[in-house]
């Protein structure tokens, strides 16, 4: 399966928003691909990816908008302290 769609904002004659998207799924894997303002973005999304979207209730957020905010995530860097840990007596 094949879909496509664009839009474009235009005022005074100037393109002032571009947007369009791409997808293909062949019945397991889908490919996404996203164009905003110049702005290049790709998911690959497997059935258990679809099935936990399509699960979750309804948002305010588009798909597309929950696809970036889900998979375009930068993975944060914790670093951990060492706590003290208290001896405790061993029962047999």
């Amino acid at each position: 399966m094949y879909s496509f769609g664009e839009t474009k904002k235009i005022v005074n004659g100037q393109v002032v928003q571009d947007s369009s998207v791409k997808s293909e799924y062949n019945g397991q894997i889908l490919h996404v691909d996203k164009v905003d303002n110049n702005k290049f973005m790709h998911y690959t999304l497997n059935d258990k990816d679809l099935k936990k979207m399509l699960k979750k209730k309804t948002s305010k957020l588009g798909l597309l908008e929950r696809l970036d905010k889900k998979y375009m995530k930068k993975k944060k860097q914790h670093t951990r302290k060492s706590k003290s840990k208290k001896q405790t007596k061993k029962r047999f």
